[in-house]
C-alpha cells in the first residue's frame, strides 16, 4: 500500500488550511485530530485530492512514508508536550516532527534534546500569515538540525509565499530553536507596528475629529505609498466594517489581548541586554488597555481638556505618514538587533539576510519597507540597521515631521507610547554621549559599584565623602 508523504496533527483553522495548502501542491497528507469527529467533518467539508483522515494514532503514523514527517498544529505549551508523549511510542529513529505552532524557543530546544535521545528529529517551524496565509502561502521560518530541515524543506518551501523576486518565503533560520526565535521576533515587531497604527488612529479620531471613512482614506493613501504593507492594508477594512448602522470598531471594547509572543520578545531583550523600546512599549500598552475600569476612574480624576490642533490637517497627515515611516523602521531595527545578539548567545548560525527575506511575503509584517532592510542586510549582519546609508537618509528625512507629531500628541494629552519610544530609541542609539556617566557616579557613591574612566584604563572607586 502506498504511503503518504506527510502527516498533520491538529485540524484547527490554521492546521486545516495548512493541510489543504499541502494537498493542493500535490503532496498526499495524513490527518489526525484528538477529536475524531473533527477529522470526519473536515473531510466532508473539504473533499479535495490528497487528504486522508485517520481516527487511530497508530494507523495515522503507519500511513506515512519513512522517514516519517509529521507537522504538529496544536496550541503552544502543554498541548505540544502531551501530543509528543502520545506520538513518540509510534515513531522510529530518523522520523521527523515539525512544530508549526507559536512555541517558546527554549521549549523547542528542550524538546529537541529529549527526542534526540531516541534519534527522532524535532524541528521548530514558525508559521506566519494567519488563516489566509496558511491556505494560500505563509512565511515559514525553519529551525533545527540541518539534515532534518533539508528533508522537509521541499514540502515547506513549496507551500510558502513568494518573496519580492519570486523566491520562496520558506527558509532555514539556523540550529536549535532558531525558527521559533525568528517567529517570536516577527511577532514582537508586529506588536509595535499595530500599536503605532492604533496611536495614529487615536490622534486622527480624538484630536482631529476625523470620521472613520476619512481615517480609512488616509491609511489607503499610506498603503499606496511608502508604507505599503499588510498591517496598513487591513486598517481601512476594519474601520469601514458596519454592525447595522454603526461602525463595528466603535463598538469594540478598547482592551487588547495577547498570546504571549510579544512578552517573550521583551523578556528575551532583558535577558540578553538589548534595548527593545517600541516593542516593549507596545506590550505594555496592551497590558494597560486591559485595566479599563481603573483607566475610566482615573480619567475622571485627571480629565483631558479638548485642545485645538496646532498643525493644519493636511500638514499633519503628511507628518504622520513620515512619523509612521520612521517608527516602523525602528521597530524592525530593534527586532533585528535582538536577533543578531541572540544568534551569538544561542549559536543559531543565523543568516540575517535570510530572516529578512522570508518576511517579504505571506507573513503579517510583510511590507515594502523590507526592501530598505534587504538593502542594508550586510550592515545588519555586522552591526545595526542604523549603520547603513539607507537608514541614515530615510530617518533624516522624516525626523522633523515625526517630532512634530509627537509634540502635537503631548500638547493634546493623547498617548503615543510606541511612536515616542521609537523616536527615543533612534535618538539614543545615534547619541555618542549619554548621561550614564552620572548614573555610574551615583551607583559608586551609594554602593561602591565602581566605574570606568575615559582618560585611562581600569576599574575605579572614589571616596565620595572626602
Amino acid at each position: 500500500m502506498k504511503k503518504n508523504t506527510i502527516g498533520l496533527m491538529g485540524l484547527g483553522t490554521m492546521g486545516g488550511n495548512l493541510a489543504r495548502n499541502i494537498a493542493s501542491k500535490g503532496f498526499s497528507i495524513s490527518l489526525f485530530n484528538r477529536h475524531p469527529e473533527k477529522v470526519d467533518a473536515f473531510l466532508k467539508t473539504h473533499q479535495e485530492k490528497n487528504l486522508y483522515g485517520y481516527h487511530d494514532l497508530a494507523q495515522f503514523v503507519d500511513s506515512l512514508e519513512r522517514p516519517r514527517k509529521i507537522i504538529l498544529m496544536v496550541p503552544a505549551g502543554a498541548p505540544v508536550d502531551e501530543t509528543l508523549t502520545q506520538l513518540v511510542d509510534f515513531l522510529k529513529p530518523g522520523d521527523i516532527v515539525i512544530d508549526g505552532g507559536n512555541s517558546y524557543f527554549k521549549d523547542t530546544i528542550r524538546r529537541q534534546e529529549a527526542l534526540k535521545r531516541a534519534n527522532i528529529h524535532f524541528i521548530g517551524a514558525g508559521v506566519s500569515g494567519g488563516e489566509e496565509g496558511a491556505l494560500k502561502g505563509p512565511s515559514i521560518m525553519i529551525g533545527g538540525e540541518k539534515s532534518a530541515c533539508k528533508e522537509v524543506a521541499p514540502i515547506l518551501k513549496k507551500i510558502a509565499a513568494k518573496d519580492f523576486v519570486g523566491g520562496t518565503c520558506g527558509g532555514y533560520m539556523g540550529a536549535g530553536g532558531a525558527g521559533h526565535y525568528v517567529k517570536m521576533i516577527h511577532n514582537g515587531i508586529e506588536y509595535a507596528i499595530m500599536q503605532m497604527i492604533a496611536e495614529s488612529y487615536s490622534l486622527l479620531k480624538t484630536h482631529y475629529k476625523l470620521s472613520n471613512e476619512l481615517i480609512a482614506e488616509f491609511f489607503e493613501a499610506c498603503n499606496d505609498g511608502k508604507l505599503n504593507g499588510y498591517l496598513v492594508e487591513i486598517v481601512p477594512g476594519v474601520l469601514r466594517k458596519r454592525d447595522g448602522k454603526k461602525y463595528l470598531v466603535d463598538l469594540i471594547l478598547d482592551s487588547a489581548k495577547n498570546k504571549g509572543t510579544g512578552k517573550w520578545t521583551s523578556q528575551e531583550a532583558l535577558d540578553v541586554g538589548i534595548p527593545l523600546s517600541s516593542i516593549t512599549q507596545a506590550v505594555f500598552a496592551r497590558y494597560l488597555s486591559t485595566d479599563k475600569k481603573l483607566r475610566t476612574e482615573l480619567a475622571k480624576v485627571s480629565p483631558r481638556k479638548a485642545t485645538k490642533p496646532g498643525i493644519p490637517l493636511e500638514t499633519f497627515l503628511q507628518n504622520l505618514e513620515d512619523a509612521l515611516h520612521g517608527a516602523f523602521l525602528m521597530a524592525y531595527a530593534e527586532g533585528l538587533h535582538l536577533l543578531q545578539k541572540a544568534d551569538k548567545e544561542y549559536g543559531f548560525k543565523l543568516d540575517m539576510g535570510e530572516a529578512i527575506r522570508v518576511w517579504q511575503g505571506g507573513c503579517i509584517i510583510r511590507s515594502k519597507l523590507l526592501k530598505d532592510l534587504t538593502e542594508a542586510k550586510n550592515e545588519i549582519a555586522k552591526s545595526h540597521f542604523l549603520m547603513s546609508k539607507t537608514a541614515a537618509k530615510k530617518l533624516a528625512s522624516v525626523e522633523k515631521a515625526w517630532t512634530a507629531v509627537l509634540q502635537e500628541s503631548l500638547s493634546a494629552r493623547i498617548p503615543t507610547p510606541a511612536l515616542t519610544a521609537a523616536m527615543q530609541y533612534y535618538q539614543s542609539m545615534t547619541s555618542a554621549q549619554l548621561p550614564a556617566n552620572l548614573i555610574q557616579g551615583m551607583r559608586d557613591f551609594f554602593g561602591a559599584h565602581t566605574y570606568e574612566r575615559t582618560d585611562k584604563p581600569g576599574i575605579f572607586h572614589a571616596d565620595w565623602n572626602s
